[in-house]
């Protein structure tokens, strides 16, 4: 809860209307992970996940909602962090299933084309896509919203 909180207070410092709608730990990240990503989790000697915190965050702008969705995703070491961070920048490796997808009003929105952010801080990858649920305004600020959120 507390980085939810530190994301919505550092959107709303640069003007942003934020909200934390929703946000969950969980203990098994591969369980909430897709594609290559969902493997690469899945092996514990490899990649052993420490933990998996989640959040959505709804912007609204212009006439829609942006949703930003968060995860960190904590790794056993900081070489280990950067190496899934490099496979999750990787176009088609796969992702973190966001929050909304299996919780709350917005299951039906997908992140496909999302504005996507991601940085590595000590052992935990932190990643920030932000999508709006309709229109062309929130588009153009969903990149610009996203960069808010990581910081």
């Amino acid at each position: 809860m507390v980085r939810a909180a530190r994301v919505v207070d550092r959107l709303r410092r640069q003007g942003h209307q934020a909200r934390l709608e929703a946000h969950r730990d969980d203990p098994d990240c591969a369980a909430h992970a897709e594609g290559e990503l969902r493997a690469c989790l899945a092996n514990h000697q490899a990649h052993r996940c420490r933990g998996l915190r989640r959040a959505l965050i709804v912007v609204p702008v212009e006439g829609t909602e942006v949703l930003v969705a968060v995860s960190w995703v904590r790794m056993r070491d900081r070489r280990s962090a950067a190496e899934l961070r490099r496979l999750l920048v990787w176009p088609g490796a796969g992702s973190v299933v966001e929050l909304s997808r299996e919780i709350g009003r917005y299951r039906g929105v997908r992140f496909d084309a999302a504005a996507s952010v991601s940085a590595v801080d000590g052992d935990t990858v932190i990643s920030v896509r932000a999508r709006p649920v309709s229109g062309a305004a929130g588009a153009r600020l969903a990149g610009v919203i996203a960069r808010a959120a990581l910081g």
